[in-house]
């Protein structure tokens, strides 16, 4: 049993050096520096001197991002152009600095009559490796949403200042319900419970991003957005807390310190919770490198198991006796995760569904970008088992961990972009999952399609 995972030694600094075939060359941390969390629930950390390295140049060729051949046509795709074009930065993020943990809504991190040191209005409030969303008007990339006040009796703030202030904004906060993942008009009362961001931090001012910015979306479910600073995959992670137990899933990549994020994040939940400690679950949504990298943080940390990624590891620990048939799961305490065979992008992808709060984390599956598909035989029959197994009601959000696509219906990034002005929303919703399974079965032979809020892109 632990207090937090953030006893790990994390890197202080990150630059982003992945070449078009997938490998990833992080640079190394400053020698000397440990930046861990004290047991006072402050975070103690130096000044970052830049660790000497080589740049790798990025390499042009038809290659994706974890080193699979892309189609000839996708190469060509038109109106994207030189889709495969690169651009390389080096980026120097901040350290882990002072962080006050003591409480989440408090306050007492932050003066509210200094806007320097308050919460920012729409925007993340930063701190070191971390910082914090604040709740917009609306969800961009989203269609058909209304807003309403944010009620301090009914739900919790939309973003909580995990630098211990009440980063809530003085706009509308769009919640779960009212967004249009596919929840417009809902009226199912889990739905009620999460808020998400007007937007992420985008890539274009990394001389203030920090390595992970954290949204609360609700009291016991985070979200983790890996910085477009520190590379161009900029995953999600998902931190979902139970009476027993805290499941993270992925860890980012690119030496990012998600063991120091997560921890922070764990830490200031125990100590609003009242408790000392939790156990912590690694699990990932598949085991491409932009989602395991972190993995060797978490492995050996005390009241830390970290789930292996191959099929029989996965099946192994979530009791899935036939895979990809059966459905295994995870108990929390009071909240209980189902575990479902997802194969088809990578052969032991998995999706989560969490009845509590109505979230289907589809992975890289499903998501608002380019779905690779590598099998598309069992990519087909996963999407779906998926429409097949669930109802419109028990889905308030569909969370990927990419966001590849700008507000503008079917128009996506560049591929490698590290900068994302204009980003789509987040989430997905059911209506998404039942477009992209009658598109799939639609198709006589695997074929590159263009949607609104998804690309199909069979490899």
């Amino acid at each position: 049993m632990i207090s937090a995972v953030s006893s790990a030694t994390a890197n202080c600094c990150t630059r982003s050096e992945t070449s078009i075939d997938g490998r990833m060359n992080s640079g190394a941390a400053s020698p000397g520096v440990a930046d861990g969390v004290a047991a006072g629930g402050g975070v103690v950390g130096g000044p970052c001197s830049q660790a000497a390295s080589n740049n790798n140049a990025l390499k042009h060729g038809t290659r994706d991002v974890i080193g699979r051949s892309v189609p000839e046509a996708a190469t060509a795709r038109p109106p994207r152009g030189e889709h495969l074009r690169y651009g390389s930065r080096m980026r120097w993020l901040p350290a882990v600095s002072m962080l006050c943990l003591g409480s989440f809504f408090a306050g007492a991190c932050s003066d509210p009559s200094n806007p320097a040191e308050a919460g920012s209005t729409g925007g993340p409030t930063s701190t070191g490796d971390i910082s914090s969303t604040s709740p917009g008007n609306t969800t961009p990339g989203t269609t058909g949403s209304a807003t309403t006040p944010p009620s301090s009796s009914s739900a919790p703030p939309a973003s909580t200042g995990i630098d211990g202030s009440d980063s809530t904004s003085e706009g509308d906060t769009t919640s779960a319900a009212e967004s249009s993942s596919g929840s417009t008009g809902s009226t199912t009362s889990i739905c009620d419970s999460g808020t998400l961001p007007s937007a992420w931090p985008d890539g274009t001012s990394c001389g203030d991003e920090t390595s992970f910015v954290v949204h609360r979306y609700s009291d016991n479910t985070f979200i983790l957005r890996q910085s477009l600073c520190t590379g161009f995959e900029a995953p999600f992670l998902y931190l979902l807390f139970g009476e027993d137990r805290v499941l993270l899933e992925d860890t980012g990549y690119n030496g990012a310190p998600a063991a120091s994020a997560v921890g922070q994040v764990i830490d200031a939940w125990l100590a609003e919770q009242g408790k000392a400690s939790i156990e912590l679950v690694v699990v990932n949504s598949h085991a491409h490198g932009d989602h395991t990298g972190g993995n060797g943080q978490f492995q050996g940390q005390p009241g830390t198991t970290v789930v292996g990624t191959s099929v029989a590891a996965v099946s192994d620990f979530f009791g899935i006796d036939n895979w990809p048939g059966d459905v295994g799961s995870i108990d929390l305490g009071n909240r209980e995760i189902e575990v479902i065979p997802l194969p088809g992008h990578q052969s032991s992808h998995i999706a989560l569904f969490d009845a509590n709060e109505g979230l289907l984390l589809t992975g890289d599956t499903l998501y608002p970008g380019r779905l690779y598909i590598a099998d598309f035989p069992t990519y087909v029959q996963s999407i779906g088992v998926v429409a097949d197994r669930f109802e419109a009601e028990q889905i308030c959000h569909v969370f990927g961990t990419h966001i590849e696509m700008t507000q503008n219906a079917g128009v996506d990034f560049e591929f490698g972009a590290d900068e994302h002005p204009n980003e789509r929303a987040l989430d997905l919703g059911w209506e998404h999952v039942l477009e992209l399974r009658d598109a799939l079965d639609a198709m006589d032979a695997p074929q590159l399609e263009v949607h609104d809020d998804f690309i199909i892109y069979p490899l």
